[in-house]
C-alpha cells in the first residue's frame, strides 16, 4: 500500500478504473543435470528450479488484485496479449456509472466507500476503495503537480513569466532570477488605507529530465503591483517548471509551464 497507494488515490482522484495485466510467463520445462538421475518419463516440476519464485508470483497477483478492486477495474492474470484489451471492453460494455459528491471537510481524511444493491441480485458492484477529502492547500499542489506532468489544465488562465541570467549557486547548482507578471484584471483586488490590495498564492515546482521532481514551494505574497520576483535554485541542468499564482478570493488560477536551464 505504501508503494501504490499514491497511484491508487490519484485514479480515484480523476475517475480512472485500472485494469493491469498480467501476461503468462515462459515455463521451464526441466531443471536439473544428469546427476540428478531422473528416469526419461519424469518431468521435474519447474517451479522448483527457481527459489521463492511461486511466492513473488502470488505478490504479484495480490497487488494486481487490489490495485484492480480499489479503482473498480478488473484485473488481468494470466491474460494473452490479444486477448486482454477484447475483455477490457467487454467488461465495460454496458454498465451504470454511479458518482455523487459527499459533503467536504477538507480535513485531508481518507473515507471508505460501501455500496449494497438491496433487491438486485443479478447485478453485480464494484467500487473505488474511497476518497480522500482534500484541503484546498493540497488540491493545489497536486493541480500544480499534475500541470507538471500532463500541461496546462483547460481551466487555468495564462501567466507571463520572465527570466534572468542564472547565476552560480554553489556546486553544481544555479539561481534563476524570475519576474513574474500578475495580470490585475484577474484578481480581486480590496481597498486598504487608501490603497488597492491584495494576497496572493504563489506556487512554484520544477522537474529535470530524470524525473526528479522538487517540492511545491509555497508563499503568500501581498499584492501592491503589477511584479512579484523571486528566485528558482536548480541543478546545473533542463528543468521543467511550473509557476502557479491562485487568488483566494475568486479562486482564480493562473499557470505559467516550460523549460529553464542549461540543455
Amino acid at each position: 500500500h505504501e508503494l501504490y497507494g499514491p497511484l491508487v488515490s490519484t485514479a480515484n482522484l480523476i475517475g480512472f478504473s485500472l485494469y493491469p495485466v498480467d501476461l503468462p510467463g515462459h515455463a521451464r520445462n526441466f531443471a536439473g543435470d544428469a546427476s540428478m538421475g531422473f528416469d526419461p518419463a519424469v518431468r521435474p516440476d519447474g517451479a522448483s528450479s527457481a527459489p521463492g519464485a511461486l511466492e513473488r508470483e502470488d505478490t504479484i497477483h495480490s497487488t494486481l488484485y487490489w490495485l484492480a478492486r480499489s479503482t473498480g477495474g478488473m484485473p488481468l492474470i494470466n491474460a494473452r496479449r490479444d486477448a486482454a484489451l477484447a475483455r477490457v471492453v467487454a467488461d465495460t460494455r454496458s454498465y451504470y456509472w454511479l458518482g455523487f459528491e459527499p459533503d467536504r471537510r477538507e480535513d485531508n481524511r481518507f473515507h471508505e466507500i460501501v455500496v449494497r444493491l438491496a433487491g438486485r441480485a443479478d447485478l453485480d458492484a464494484r467500487t473505488r476503495e474511497g476518497y480522500l477529502d482534500m484541503s484546498r492547500d493540497h488540491e493545489l499542489d497536486m493541480t500544480a503537480k499534475a500541470a507538471l506532468l500532463f500541461g496546462d489544465p483547460p481551466e487555468a488562465l495564462p501567466l507571463e513569466v520572465h527570466f534572468s541570467e542564472p547565476v552560480h549557486a554553489g556546486r553544481r547548482k544555479i539561481s534563476v532570477p524570475v519576474e513574474v507578471a500578475i495580470p490585475l484584471d484577474e484578481i480581486q483586488l480590496l481597498p486598504v488605507a487608501g490603497e488597492w490590495l491584495s494576497v496572493v498564492e504563489v506556487r512554484v515546482t520544477a522537474m529535470d529530465e530524470g524525473g526528479n521532481r522538487s517540492e511545491v514551494s509555497f508563499e503568500k505574497v501581498p499584492i501592491a503591483g503589477i511584479y512579484y520576483q523571486t528566485d528558482l535554485e536548480l541543478r546545473r541542468r533542463e528543468h521543467a517548471y511550473v509557476i502557479t499564482v491562485h487568488d483566494p478570493l475568486t479562486g482564480t488560477n493562473l499557470t505559467s509551464t516550460g523549460t529553464i536551464g542549461p540543455k
